[in-house]
């Protein structure tokens, strides 16, 4: 039989009554027809053939199509896709001196070019880049782990990354975005009166303390952060010496923050992110008017050299040790 159309999938939109639903395209068998039901959540259901549906035709002929009958009646909240999937294999073996039958080998190239239309309508259905757009436009997308809870975007070269969205409601102080910064994991977008600032991250870290770590009074003492819940290249040590070890030359964004317990009214306490151990990129010191556990927050974005270390180091005046508490973290990544 020739296949003289281009369609291989019939929609319909049930309506509570109609149990026929007709397809004009040619099968070989039954078996090639799919039928899936869409609910209005978007959710499809594959089913079954015959305990959900059977398909038939005049005299058994497939040739210009046939018909799906199903079991149930659905309401017109759903929809039905009746599709041709043929199987990609080919069973016919040709033995040398043997008959070739025309009515063979055409079954043979129809079967071809059944496969390569439902090929192409799935294409049809996949994200692509125009025909003019870059060969080298990389459109994998990121492993599962990467894009799990985020939405979609594409960066500056058109490529796709998983963002994860924070949009708190009014209006938003650096403090705010420091701290849903340090309490989320992954790419950001801040929404500030309907306008949404982003920034793609390549390499992302976060470290924070799982216990308590107690610092003199009166000098800056490092953050022994020994945890890094997000650590994409493992480039943060959380062992030995509890810092971030670039691997990348690039432009990064460096949020901060730390809490002490049990100052008084007039203590000190400060934050400073210094890199290779002497150079200050950021630093906020607070003198609190009242009793409690203050914490501070630094930031900045800075160029960093591949071979950078970036430490956190913490700072009290309250004339004998404190403790950092757990919530005190270090959020870093790559700017584009």
């Amino acid at each position: 039989m020739p296949v003289t159309t281009t369609t291989n999938r019939a929609s319909y939109n049930c309506d509570g009554s109609t149990v026929a639903f007709a397809f004009t395209f040619p099968i070989f068998q039954t078996s090639d027809i799919k039928v899936y039901l869409r609910d209005e959540d978007g959710n499809e259901t594959l089913l079954t053939d015959p305990g959900e549906y059977s398909v038939s035709a005049q005299n058994n002929d497939y040739s210009n199509g046939g018909t799906v009958t199903t079991v149930a009646t659905y309401a017109s909240t759903y929809d039905l896709v009746i599709i041709r999937e043929v199987s990609l294999t080919q069973e016919t073996d040709y033995v040398e001196n043997d008959s070739f039958p025309a009515e063979t080998l055409e079954d043979l190239v129809d079967k071809a070019i059944m496969a390569c239309q439902q090929l192409d309508e799935k294409v049809n259905r996949a994200i692509k880049g125009t025909v003019t757009d870059d060969e080298d436009l990389d459109m994998t997308l990121p492993a599962a782990s990467a894009r799990a809870g985020r939405y979609l975007k594409f960066d500056d070269s058109g490529e796709p990354w998983p963002v994860l969205v924070v949009a708190p409601s009014g209006s938003m102080t650096s403090s705010t975005f420091i701290e849903n910064v340090l309490t989320q994991d992954g790419d950001i977008v801040v929404r500030e009166g309907g306008i949404p600032v982003r920034r793609r991250q390549r390499t992302i870290i976060r470290a924070c303390l799982t216990g308590v770590q107690n610092i003199t009074s009166g000098t800056y003492v490092k953050l022994n952060l020994n945890s890094a819940p997000v650590n994409v290249n493992s480039e943060f040590n959380t062992v030995t010496n509890y810092r971030w070890n670039s691997i990348r030359t690039g432009y990064y964004q460096l949020l901060a923050r730390i809490d002490i317990n049990a100052l008084t009214d007039g203590n000190a306490i400060a934050l400073r992110i210094v890199k290779n151990g002497s150079t200050i990129l950021a630093e906020s010191l607070m003198y609190i008017g009242a009793a409690g556990n203050p914490g501070v927050f630094t930031g900045t974005i800075t160029l960093i050299t591949a071979g950078d270390y970036v430490e956190l180091r913490g700072y009290q005046n309250s004339g004998s040790g404190k403790d950092v508490a757990t919530t005190s973290a270090l959020c870093i990544y790559e700017l584009i």
